[in-house]
C-alpha cells in the first residue's frame, strides 16, 4: 500500500511516468534485509544527461519531496481507515 501511494503521488509531483513496483532482491540488500516494512525510491538516473539535470534543480527536488510527502500521507489515511 505505502509503495502504490509513493509511487502515484511522485510520478504525479513530477508529471513523469511511473516505472512500476519490484520486489527486493540482492541489488537491494537494506530493503531486503529489513524486519519492518520499507521501500526503496528510486527517481532518476544520474547517467542520463536530461534527468541530471533534473535532479540538480531545486523546484524539481522540492516537487520529489512533495510527491513522497504526500505519498506517506494518504497511506497513512488509508491505514487509518482499516
Amino acid at each position: 500500500m505505502l509503495a502504490d501511494c509513493l509511487l502515484r503521488n511522485l510520478a504525479e509531483s513530477v508529471f513523469g511516468k511511473a516505472n512500476g513496483i519490484y520486489e527486493a532482491n540482492d541489488n537491494h540488500p537494506v530493503v531486503l534485509n529489513t524486519m519492518v516494512p520499507a521501500v526503496e525510491i528510486e527517481i532518476g538516473h544520474l547517467t542520463n544527461v536530461d534527468e541530471a539535470a533534473l535532479l540538480k534543480d531545486e523546484e524539481y527536488q522540492l516537487r520529489i519531496a512533495q510527491g513522497i510527502y504526500n505519498g506517506i500521507l494518504e497511506a497513512k489515511s488509508l491505514s487509518d481507515i482499516q
